[in-house]
């Protein structure tokens, strides 16, 4: 039976999944003296969306707070992200992490503008990336040693 290939796996599951709790939850303890800090985030980021007309055509403020509180994409994103980082590791191709943290920030270039938005949106991503990278090498080293000791 091949270990590597069912430490792989898990590793491919477990990190991506586990971040959407995790990551929320250290930001969270950052962000403890901040009262409903979320919602005031998710505010500045309905209010910085509403400045742009284009979207004022198509989404009206309700639409916007029911769009980024209910479908949460972030955790998406997130997902995906944690993903892609793990299998850019296990290809043994750790510069393209790099990839995924470029194409994320330009997709946000714009918000950078807003200092509240562009500081919970780094620390966010920092989060999710060293903690993508921590749990590969953390699940390979505890696989390899029980492999090795079994």
């Amino acid at each position: 039976m091949d270990y590597y290939l069912i430490i792989n796996i898990i590793t491919i599951v477990f990190i991506p999944i586990t971040g959407v709790y995790l990551v929320p939850k250290i930001l969270e303890r950052i962000y403890k003296k901040v009262p409903n800090y979320i919602d005031k985030i998710n505010e500045a980021f309905i209010r910085d969306k509403s400045n742009k007309k284009e979207e004022e055509d198509i989404f009206d403020e309700e639409d916007k707070k029911k769009f980024i509180i209910d479908v949460k994409a972030g955790s998406w994103i997130g997902i995906f992200e944690r993903t892609l980082i793990i299998i850019f590791l296990i290809l043994e191709r750790p510069e393209a992490v790099a990839l995924i943290v470029t194409i994320k920030g330009l997709a946000r270039y714009k918000q950078m503008e807003n200092k509240i938005l562009a500081e919970y949106y780094l620390l966010g991503t920092f989060i999710s990336v060293l903690y993508g990278i921590g749990g590969f090498y953390a699940i390979r080293y505890i696989g390899k040693f029980i492999i090795n000791h079994s």
